[in-house]
């Protein structure tokens, strides 16, 4: 295992320090426990929705979707700082200074179901020469650790992460 993955796993995890290093908790049950008990207070979620503009009015907000135009009291734009901007067709200038200068740092994540021998490996859309879940997976079980959970009941999905 490179070093340097794990050194930047320790640091965002803030455990390099001398001193203070923090204290871990789980959520009884999954963390989808709290995914499901935020949906239950939600009256409106929808998944698989694409957004393509979001303008305020009086009386709230006008959400434009593959579907139509609606409106709401509020929406909760939950996505990287300039694509949230690129969806605000009204942005105040004060959101385009603040959304247009937060960076984002591209990540790479690997999503997989299944278990390693039933699992055959698979060329990743759009990079070549790269295979999925066998060549990630560590050999030994006992390397997996974190989260794996089934997806919310709520909606209706199946979701699962494995950290290793």
């Amino acid at each position: 295992y490179p070093a340097r993955y794990l050194f930047t796993f320790l640091g965002h995890h803030g455990m390099l320090g001398v001193k203070g290093s923090p204290q871990w908790r789980t959520v009884t049950g999954g963390s989808g426990r709290y995914v499901e008990k935020l949906a239950a207070t939600l009256p409106d979620i929808r998944l698989g929705t694409p957004v393509t503009g979001i303008r305020r009015h009086a009386r709230g907000v006008e959400l434009a979707t593959d579907q139509g135009i609606e409106d709401f009291e509020a929406v909760v734009i939950a996505t990287h700082p300039a694509q949230a901007l690129g969806f605000l067709a009204d942005a105040t200038p004060a959101e385009k200074e603040a959304l247009g200068h937060m960076p984002s740092t591209p990540s790479t994540t690997t999503f997989s179901t299944g278990t390693r021998p039933s699992c055959p490996p698979r060329t990743m859309p759009g990079r070549p020469g790269t295979t999925g879940f066998r060549s990630a997976t560590p050999v030994r079980t006992r390397s997996w650790s974190a989260t794996t959970s089934p997806g919310s009941s709520a909606w209706n999905q199946p979701t699962a992460s494995r950290t290793w």
